[in-house]
């Protein structure tokens, strides 16, 4: 699962996709627990939706939905929702995406992660989803909040601050 993580990391999303897949299979040959797989789709859906595979998107979420995330498991339950919500986003259909987003972060303050880097990831995405609706002020303070969150997580924080940066140009307010 972690040469699959790095090869993602590093851009190499064919390298990544073969390790999830080999991991799947694993999964299926030794009876891993079942986190295992469901962690495995989880990276494999987000890859397609970075490389705009609707498709691939749509079968991994499937897959997914087939085998819910049980409720000892809320924080991957939480990045699930997270990636449906980044799907419903790309394909326009904004009341889902949000309602996708909003129960991620309801996830996350169950475990009392609502203050996390994870937390903050979702405010971000709810911001974008703001900015796409035409409502700037409402994306501004959700990058804000979102800032605060991950300030401490450069990765994140650049993604946060590069939205923000957006949201700003497309409302001319660069002040």
């Amino acid at each position: 699962m972690h040469l699959g993580i790095l090869a993602m990391e590093a851009g190499d999303f064919d390298e990544a996709t073969r390790h999830f897949r080999r991991v799947l299979g694993l999964a299926a040959r030794f009876q891993l627990k079942p986190s295992v797989p469901r962690g495995a789709r989880l990276y494999l859906a987000g890859i397609a939706l970075k490389l705009g595979d609707r498709h691939g998107a749509e079968q991994a979420f499937q897959a997914l939905a087939a085998n819910p995330f049980p409720v000892e498991e809320k924080y991957r339950q939480a990045e699930f929702l997270m990636l449906e919500g980044d799907y419903h986003l790309l394909t326009g259909d904004y009341p889902t995406a949000e309602a996708r987003y909003r129960a991620a972060l309801e996830a996350m303050a169950a475990i009392r992660m609502d203050e996390s880097a994870g937390a903050g990831t979702a405010l971000n995405k709810l911001a974008v989803l703001h900015r796409r609706r035409g409502e700037p002020e409402a994306a501004s303070k959700l990058h804000a909040r979102a800032l605060a969150m991950v300030k401490d997580w450069p990765r994140y924080k650049g993604t946060v601050l590069h939205d923000w940066a957006i949201t700003l140009m497309e409302a001319g307010d660069l002040t």
